[in-house]
């Protein structure tokens, strides 16, 4: 028994209602993509410097990053007790994506400003 591979390019995906839909995705643009990725992740992690102090009496509690708070500190006001670090990851994805979506517009500017210029 033979099987058959059908192979399905970019060129062939089409939507309900919509006429087909070429993709073309070149070197550049996954580079570019992915370099904006990875400066929200650094931005992100550079975001926790900023500390928001959200003690109240018999908890000292630290937030950490900027816009959203993705990594805690806690400690109940015992002697003996831990400190209990947590990290919100949902908050740490959102993160990424506000300062990928802050480091992408200038930087589509500026590809559409060169694209522009070089014609």
């Amino acid at each position: 028994m033979s099987s058959v591979r059908l192979k399905l390019l970019p060129q062939d995906i089409k939507l309900k209602g919509f006429t087909q839909i070429r993709i073309h995705m070149n070197r550049k643009f996954v580079f570019v993509v992915l370099l904006v990725i990875e400066l929200g992740f650094v931005i992100a992690l550079v975001s926790l410097s900023y500390e928001q102090n959200l003690s109240i009496p018999g908890m000292s509690k630290f937030s950490y990053g900027f816009p959203v708070s993705w990594y805690m500190k806690t400690q109940i006001v015992c002697p003996g007790t831990p400190v209990t670090t947590t990290i919100l990851w949902l908050y740490f994805a959102l993160d990424i994506s506000f300062w990928s979506i802050i480091v992408a517009m200038p930087t589509a500017f500026i590809m559409y400003w060169n694209k522009k210029t070089q014609v």
